[in-house]
């Protein structure tokens, strides 16, 4: 929310790394959506089982900025199955394991 009240579009940044140095997607000039929920879909498609990292700049009609913290995401579109559970404690061998 703008202090002004000002109009406020968004940029939106999706990137393949933590240090945000290789841009997969973006979008610019997104409007805000109602009742102050703005969203965007990626347009492309992302590699499944991959982390992702994103943050958004909110601009208002003077050129004011604010970036968001950045956010990461992982992309799992098959619900892939967990590894099977093994023994942690006690410690296979020990004393108390009998």
């Amino acid at each position: 929310m703008d202090i002004d009240e000002d109009r406020i579009t968004y940029t939106f940044g999706v990137y393949s790394d933590s240090s945000m140095n290789t841009l997969v997607a973006s979008a610019s000039e997104i409007p805000e959506g109602a009742e102050g929920i703005t969203s965007w879909v990626v347009d492309i498609p992302l590699n499944d089982d991959t982390r992702y990292y994103w943050k958004v700049i909110a601009t208002d009609e003077h050129g004011a900025t604010t970036e968001s913290p950045p956010a990461a995401f992982l992309v799992n579109t098959l619900n892939t199955a967990p590894e099977a559970p093994g023994i942690s404690s006690p410690a296979v061998g020990s004393e108390e394991a009998l």
